[in-house]
């Protein structure tokens, strides 16, 4: 079963089994992964090791976003 993890921007990654959002982060670049804070998951703010298992939403804040400054 494909896990799909839909961004900001509306693109999808898709991964074979669970990973966390500093994973998510690394593979979109690793700039974001280095200015990563916290990720919001659906609406819920986790922090960076948190295993996503399922399809989701994912919104990874930096200092930069009012969500990371918090």
């Amino acid at each position: 079963m494909m896990i799909k993890v839909t961004l900001k921007d509306g693109s999808i990654k898709e991964y074979a089994e669970s990973v966390s959002i500093k994973a998510v982060a690394e593979g979109i670049s690793a700039a974001l992964a280095r200015v990563a804070l916290v990720g919001e998951v659906d609406g819920v703010v986790k922090d960076l090791s948190f295993k996503i298992e399922s399809d989701c939403t994912l919104k990874i804040q930096t200092f930069e976003e009012e969500g990371g400054k918090k």
